[in-house]
């Protein structure tokens, strides 16, 4: 029986996201154990597994601590077998089949009013803008949530007052620094 994984990429890092490394890295790790355990006596061919960062010594003794039997190919493959913001699919003698496994969604929205829908295991948010600090506990409900947030509450009513003009919470955050004459940057 061959299986073949591709895209698995183990030295990769998504922009923006290094601090959940080890997270990514053990989802791909616990993939390659599921593989390990469920298809013990097969090949395993291996497309496109360094990543950016990966150099072949490395890899090789990742790859050797789980298959006995298992190749590195440079061909490049029509699927894809990477647990983030993917379904993985493996090839089965030459037979295209989804693997159950745990999944990683990562997000970068510009607009919290529009969530993306949480189709994987484990569901991450990196922020690009300040959000309230209510907004942020409210996402984290459901998210891993990356990002800075900030307590926004008014002091008086001209705080509330000019802060009630805008609808961003970055806005937010930077009116209420200048009216309090805190540093902005």
């Amino acid at each position: 029986m061959e299986i073949k994984v591709s895209n698995l990429e183990l030295f990769s890092v998504p922009f923006g996201i290094s601090v959940l490394w080890n997270l990514i890295f053990q989802a791909k790790i616990n993939l390659l154990d599921k593989l390990s355990k469920q298809y013990e006596n097969a090949h395993f061919v291996f497309s496109n597994i360094l990543g950016e960062f990966g150099m072949y010594d490395k890899v090789n003794e990742i790859l050797s601590a789980y298959f006995n039997n298992y190749s590195i190919t440079d061909e490049e493959l029509d699927f894809n077998s990477s647990p983030i913001n993917n379904i993985p699919i493996i090839q089965i003698d030459n037979e295209k089949q989804k693997f159950e496994t745990e999944t990683i969604g990562i997000f970068y929205p510009s607009d919290l009013s529009n969530l993306p829908e949480k189709k994987y295991s484990k569901n991450i948010i990196v922020l690009k803008q300040i959000v309230d600090q209510k907004k942020y506990e409210k996402l984290a409900e459901d998210y891993i949530v990356i990002g800075d947030f900030e307590k926004l509450e008014y002091k008086n009513l001209l705080e509330r007052k000019v802060t009630d003009l805008t609808q961003d919470d970055t806005t937010k955050s930077f009116l209420l620094k200048v009216l309090r004459g805190d540093k902005v940057c």
